[in-house]
């Protein structure tokens, strides 16, 4: 009986899950795109994840940009951290650009959200409210929100331009949310010059 209940109130979780997004994403999008300080920040933040994950062999980092800097998930020396975080603001500043880009950043997630709520609101005005109309957009969220993810990251969520970035230092700290679990981070502080 309980899987019977929970597929009756699956499309009741999706419906509300597009109305959020609707809403959230663009708040999400303008907060990040309205700071030049949190958009280089999160540039230098997938670089130093890339060249951990690279040179480390360390996979499923997580990182999140804030107006001081920004953290990395990390339970080892953070002096590893700074050595990295430095080195990608090097390489960002010889034009490797390619950093600044990561294939799990949540703008790919936020990505998937937006194609997805743009879809449900085709497919209601089209078909109205049904399976289809509920259903359709997660699986075409899922096939293009990669490369929408990706485009958002280029365009409006990073800024490669770190030449007047300063990394001051990093301080083991707990990541920043509501989660149930406190996930242990270092955050890199940074100072931004104009």
């Amino acid at each position: 009986m309980l899987f019977g209940s929970w597929i009756f109130f699956l499309p009741i979780q999706l419906f509300l899950h597009y109305i959020f997004i609707l809403f959230s994403a663009p708040i999400q999008l303008w907060r990040i795109f309205s700071s030049k300080t949190l958009k280089r920040n999160h540039a230098l933040e997938h670089a130093t994840i890339n060249i951990l994950e690279e040179k480390y062999g360390i996979k499923n980092l997580n990182g999140l940009a804030v107006e001081e800097g920004f953290y990395i998930s990390w339970t080892y020396d953070p002096m590893y951290v700074l050595e990295t975080a430095k080195e990608g603001l090097h390489y960002l500043n010889q034009g490797h650009r390619e950093l600044a880009i990561h294939k799990r950043c949540g703008t790919i997630a936020l990505g998937a959200n937006i194609v997805a709520v743009i879809f449900f609101i085709i497919f209601l005005i089209l078909w109205g409210f049904n399976l289809f109309t509920l259903i359709s957009p997660v699986i075409i969220g899922i096939l293009i929100g990669k490369p929408v993810g990706i485009f958002l990251q280029r365009y409006f969520t990073t800024d490669t331009h770190v030449e007047n970035i300063e990394i001051l230092g990093v301080e083991p700290k707990y990541m920043p949310g509501t989660s149930l679990f406190r996930i242990p981070g270092i955050l890199v502080y940074t100072r931004m010059y104009e």
